[in-house]
């Protein structure tokens, strides 16, 4: 076990995952965590992000929403990418990663900027795509 808790790269690509494994969040020393293409929809209310964490790639799963907190903490991470989820809006706890430097939340439904974009001082790179969608009633 002591083995797993000195993991630095995690990298669960393509593992058919409905959840984030609540074991991740006693690796005290994980740096980065790649769980892309993978079907998560949903984080258990038990689950926390180590907060050593630099890179957090989220990419092509099926989220919704993260819970308001979910980002909290992590003052070290510097990559997030949201890609190609079914995203509405962000968390406003984004707003509270300071060493953040690259964002990726582009195909995804989120319809407006978030106001948080001004308090992120280190973001450098942002890719972001906004979807009108429109309805025709006649």
């Amino acid at each position: 076990m002591s083995s797993i808790t000195s993991l630095t790269r995690l990298d669960l690509t393509s593992n058919c995952l409905n959840e984030i494994p609540i074991c991740i969040s006693g690796m005290k020393n994980l740096k980065h965590l790649i769980l892309k293409y993978n079907s998560i929809s949903k984080i258990s209310k038990k689950f926390k992000l180590p907060k050593t964490l630099k890179t957090l790639d989220l990419s092509e799963n099926h989220f919704r929403e993260f819970p308001n907190d979910f980002f909290e903490g992590l003052n070290n991470l510097q990559q997030l990418n949201l890609f190609s989820n079914r995203l509405i809006s962000l968390p406003d706890s984004i707003s509270t990663l300071e060493s953040l430097s690259t964002l990726d939340a582009t195909l995804n439904f989120i319809q407006e900027l978030p106001k948080f974009f001004s308090s992120l001082k280190n973001l450098q790179i942002v890719k972001f795509q906004i979807i009108l969608i429109f309805f025709n009633l006649f």
